[in-house]
């Protein structure tokens, strides 16, 4: 009976603990993530090991004690002037090169032409180009081009690799890459070369002289350097004569004066000679209040370097309306261009001056060429009287001959 009822018991104990709703199943406790334990000194290991998501930049900063992190936004696109032919072409360029050369160079050609090779690089700094088309590009004589891309060799900026290809120096100028546009034909292609590659190529071959190998601009540096010194103790460099003292004490520059340069502009429209511009520069520094200069062109030529070839100059100043010759040794700037003691005493010389002297003259670029073409036609008519002066002088001596062997 102790059985039974000890058995009713336990039956009524089993169905108080279980109830008639299915039970759901209890879901086991999460356990964190086990996570690869990075290796703190071999940076080579930790590369093939899982990356593990970042939750905590502070943790990992402790970690990492002697790595600096940072965070930056994402990159913008690069903005560059391009052509289909030529789409986001760029190239890597030294600023301090382009300050030296700017200073060292004294004629626009040669800057002209580094401008078209940096321009005309291909993936590595090679430039296809031969001299026939620089001259071409640029609007010059071949002679010119031929004498400024020598001068430009000199210095170890470009070298000749072969006829029609030059290479520019990568320290100075390299362009990394290039993608070439496909055609119907030929697929796209991105080409890349990298610089430390070609220097070790130009280095390598001891063919290329040493300022090729290994370049360095101190020379231009230190030609800069002593033309400054030259002209701080009041004398003058040629490229082609030695230095010597301006003639008759000449100040540097005049006094202080106020002038307008509202009209300067034009002057790029006209094209001037380089030697125009210089001689102009030169008088306008030196002139009195209201464009006044007492210099005659042996001085000028000799303050410019520009013995030979000053009166050409000056004559193109002329015909451009900007300078006037007074007498021997006497100009007079155009008073759209010269210095006043004030605005007012500007005003009241513009206001003087004749009007087909202005300068704001809608034809006055035009009125220039016209002037020039007129000049130099001018100079044809009496190379064409000379000629014919000379040819009936020989005639006439031959004639007298004739008649002197007739009559012997």
């Amino acid at each position: 009976m102790a059985d039974i009822l000890l058995a009713s018991k336990i039956s009524e104990v089993e169905c108080s603990l279980v109830t008639p709703e299915p039970q759901r199943r209890r879901p086991a406790p999460k356990r964190a993530p086990r996570r690869t334990e990075l290796p703190l000194g071999d940076e080579i290991q930790a590369w093939s090991k899982p990356v593990q998501p970042v939750e905590d930049l502070d943790s990992v900063a402790r970690r990492y004690p002697r790595r600096k992190l940072s965070l930056s936004s994402e990159r913008k696109p690069m903005e560059f002037y391009e052509h289909p032919e030529r789409p986001k072409a760029f190239s890597m360029d030294s600023l301090e090169f382009f300050f030296l050369i700017a200073q060292y160079f004294r004629e626009a050609l040669p800057l002209r032409l580094i401008l078209l090779l940096i321009a005309c690089q291909k993936a590595g700094g090679q430039i296809r180009l031969t001299q026939e088309e620089m001259a071409t590009v640029l609007d010059v004589p071949r002679a010119k081009t031929n004498e400024a891309l020598q001068e430009i060799m000199s210095h170890g900026i470009v070298f000749k690799v072969r006829r029609g290809v030059y290479q520019f120096n990568p320290p100075y100028s390299y362009r990394v890459a290039e993608f070439i546009p496909g055609t119907e034909l030929v697929e796209a292609e991105y080409v890349q070369v990298d610089q430390d590659k070609t220097i070790a190529k130009i280095r390598r071959d001891e063919s290329l002289p040493d300022l090729v190998r290994f370049p360095s601009l101190e020379h231009m540096r230190e030609a800069i350097e002593e033309l400054r010194k030259k002209r701080a103790e009041g004398t003058r460099c040629t490229p082609t004569g030695p230095c010597a003292a301006p003639a008759g004490g000449i100040s540097p520059v005049s006094t202080l004066k106020w002038s307008a340069t509202n009209a300067d502009g034009l002057l790029a429209d006209l094209d001037l000679p380089p030697a125009a511009y210089r001689a102009l520069l030169k008088l306008r520094a030196r002139s009195e209040a209201g464009g006044r200069i007492a210099m005659d062109q042996a001085t000028l030529g000799e303050l410019l370097g520009l013995c030979p070839s000053v009166n050409a100059a000056l004559r193109e100043l002329e015909l451009a309306k900007l300078v006037k010759k007074v007498r021997n040794g006497v100009y007079q700037i155009n008073p759209m261009l010269a210095g006043y003691n004030s605005p007012e005493d500007a005003l009241d010389a513009v206001k003087a001056m004749p009007k087909a002297d202005r300068l704001d003259s809608k034809t006055y670029v035009a009125d220039y060429h016209r002037a020039v073409a007129a000049y130099q036609d001018q100079l044809a008519e009496q190379r064409k009287k000379r000629a014919a002066a000379v040819a009936a002088k020989k005639a006439a001596a031959a004639k007298r001959r004739g008649s002197l062997h007739a009559v012997g």
